[in-house]
């Protein structure tokens, strides 16, 4: 072990290193083994050393108060006196030239207690080293959540934008028609928006727009017929189409739902569109949601 990885080894068994160096010291620890054997050793020498007395009045002090923070190690530091205090007595016994039967029913029923204890060590450590392997895959499970959260809004962002490009390279197609009359404002929407990490489209309504082209994109198209209800933030229905949808060839081969209504029931604020498909029965069944904002200039 090098000088400088034996001094970063010593701090953190002392618990001198800040929270996250501690943390990416274990994750250099678990993933090789010579570093795992090393600390070990380096563990059991800096045990001793306190035991024998050989350490200074500081690093005294730093290691009760740094090293003696969990049951595990309390343990390790009590087996390891018992352990020194039994070869210290082996040794005065094998000194005796005449070895007392009382003395020696002792020493064995002592040494009973002891083995018992060393074997609720082994377990106390065990136990330690998988709280200290749960603490580091909490940490990256944790850490692949969130980047997981964050390319989730990346994908749903750019798909987005893709959809809106596609409307303008294929005007055949269902994206906005130029006309003579009054502007039609646009939205383009995927299913699911409201689960996909807080990412919300946004869709910005001009004055002189009297109405809005909502077009839905079908996941699976499995309905012959549709109808859509747009609900406030506070969940209220504030619109609902009269007349059953029929679903539209889109671009690229997606198949699309689409919706139009008056601007003016759409103020500033969230939406959710809740899209049902008509089933075999005649009932509607829960299909998608969008969700979107409105901006109004």
């Amino acid at each position: 072990m090098a000088h400088s990885q034996r001094e970063t080894a010593l701090q953190y068994l002392l618990g001198e290193l800040p929270e996250q160096h501690a943390m990416e010291f274990e994750e250099q620890w678990f993933a090789g083994d010579n570093l795992f054997e090393e600390t070990s050793a380096l563990e059991n020498e800096l045990v001793d050393s306190f035991i024998r007395g050989e350490l200074s009045e500081a690093q005294r002090r730093q290691f009760e108060k740094g090293y003696l923070v969990s049951p595990a190690r309390r343990a390790n530091l009590e087996f390891s006196r018992l352990l020194a205090e039994h070869i210290s007595a082996a040794r005065l016994s094998v000194a005796t030239t005449r070895p007392n039967p009382v003395s020696t029913f002792l020493f064995f029923q002592a040494w009973s207690r002891r083995f018992a204890w060393a074997m609720a060590v082994v377990v106390i450590v065990g136990i330690s080293g998988i709280m200290v392997v749960n603490r580091r895959l909490r940490h990256e499970l944790d850490s692949m959540s969130a980047r997981q959260a964050e390319f989730q809004h990346q994908e749903q962002s750019l798909h987005q934008e893709i959809l809106q490009l596609q409307s303008l390279l294929h005007p055949s197609g269902v994206g906005p028609r130029k006309t003579s009359g009054p502007k039609t404002t646009s939205l383009f929407l995927l299913p699911g928006t409201s689960r996909s990490g807080g990412y919300i489209h946004k869709i910005v309504i001009a004055s002189v727009s009297p109405s809005v082209q909502i077009h839905l994109y079908l996941q699976h198209d499995d309905y012959g017929s549709y109808r859509a209800i747009i609900e406030d933030a506070k969940g209220r229905p504030i619109w609902k189409n009269n007349d059953e949808l029929k679903s539209q060839a889109g671009a690229q081969n997606s198949r699309i739902v689409t919706i139009k209504m008056t601007s003016s029931i759409l103020p500033n604020g969230d939406y959710l569109i809740k899209l049902e498909g008509k089933g075999a029965h005649g009932d509607f069944e829960g299909v998608e949601d969008y969700q979107f904002q409105v901006v109004r200039r």
